[in-house]
């Protein structure tokens, strides 16, 4: 019943992903819905755009769904937790920008609203938790929305009282300011010369030493780097696959 939150930092390509598909492979975690949101540079500054994504994923609304069939969707999903969350369907409504047909909703002012989105949508996901153990992904921190952590900061006060587990990989630019019994920290760094080598002498063999050593020095023991790397010498038949 204890959650938890967990940074991965490292810089890109170290293996942060891999890192948290391999906990996902674990046998435990069939137990558990995993909802997983990615974020990007250009869509930063768009409110609540993460967060709104993981919801969707949740709700199972397809990208084309129309206005009526994801309204549908969430009231499907918010009534499964019980019918005193229908109270915050024109909050969670709004945080996935959906028409809103509600007289008291309109007359919010908008700081109201977001109090309405961020009490909401905790509520949503801890009452999900205490159905079902919940894991959130969200992945590339660095490049989430500012209305997205302010809802993973609301969300993690509470972590302690339900089986929810808060997944988040960013670079290592990205101020963390998590703190508390409840928060971990793991950094993946870059391979050293020796464990570099050995993952390129596993994927390459050991016919050419000269080869090794030059991957290794080109991509500065990162494994994605190594991977890719060899992937289009094989594609371009400098390598045998």
């Amino acid at each position: 019943g204890n959650g938890k939150l967990i940074g991965v930092v490292g810089e890109p390509g170290t293996g942060k992903s891999r890192l948290v598909h391999e906990l996902l492979n674990a046998p435990e975690a069939a137990a558990w819905t995993v909802l997983k949101t990615a974020s990007t540079s250009y869509t930063k500054n768009t409110p609540y755009l993460a967060f709104s994504n993981l919801i969707r994923t949740w709700c199972e609304i397809p990208d084309q769904a129309s206005p009526d069939d994801a309204n549908r969707r969430l009231l499907t999903k918010v009534s499964t937790f019980g019918e005193e969350l229908n109270a915050a369907l024109p909050a969670m409504r709004s945080l996935l920008d959906l028409p809103v047909d509600d007289e008291e909703w309109s007359r919010l002012e908008p700081a109201a609203r977001r109090q309405r989105i961020l009490a909401a949508a905790r509520t949503v996901i801890l009452r999900g938790a205490e159905r079902r153990p919940l894991l959130l992904w969200f992945e590339d921190m660095q490049w989430t929305d500012a209305e997205t952590r302010t809802l993973i900061e609301a969300i993690a006060k509470e972590v302690q009282n339900c089986p929810l587990l808060i997944i988040m990989t960013y670079r290592p630019e990205y101020r963390e300011h998590w703190l508390g019994e409840n928060y971990r920290t793991i950094s993946v760094e870059a391979l050293d010369p020796a464990n570099a080598g050995l993952l390129v002498r596993t994927l390459v063999g050991n016919d050419n030493e000269q080869l090794c050593s030059l991957l290794v020095q080109r991509t500065e023991g990162t494994p994605l780097f190594i991977e890719e790397t060899i992937r289009a010498q094989v594609e371009h038949g400098v390598l045998q696959g």
